[in-house]
């Protein structure tokens, strides 16, 4: 799967912000109708699972990525794919992510399932 960055994508990134998570943490499993997420990994490492609930027929509908301050990847997550991570090892890890639409706390574009979205995950 490659869904591709900012460039390859054609989306523009509309707010960029970092997150700190802590060893055992797992950032639970969520969806957006609009948004595009972009993971990019500063420090530490993490497990991340992505599953799709969007209304399109896709050949996959789960994915599994390791990410680390070390490897340099960014992982592009589209709408329409429930994603989240567990924090992996002793460390901390620092994450800086870009987002396609500005934050709007009165309507987030979110769609919570839960950590295993009814046990169709496993950490």
């Amino acid at each position: 799967m490659n869904f591709g960055g900012p460039i390859e994508t054609g989306v523009f990134v509309q707010q960029v912000s970092v997150s700190m998570s802590y060893p055992g943490i797992i950032r639970g499993m969520h969806s957006h109708k609009k948004q595009w997420d972009f993971w990019y990994l500063l420090q530490g490492s993490v497990w991340v699972q992505i599953y799709y609930v969007g209304p399109d027929p896709v050949d996959e509908y789960h994915y599994e990525f390791f990410l680390n301050g070390n490897n340099g990847y960014m992982l592009t997550i589209p709408p329409g794919w429930a994603h989240g991570y567990k924090v992996l090892n002793n460390n901390p890890c620092m994450m800086l992510y870009g987002v396609s639409e500005i934050y709007n706390g009165s309507n987030p574009d979110e769609v919570k399932h839960g950590e295993t979205m009814d046990g169709l995950i496993t950490w």
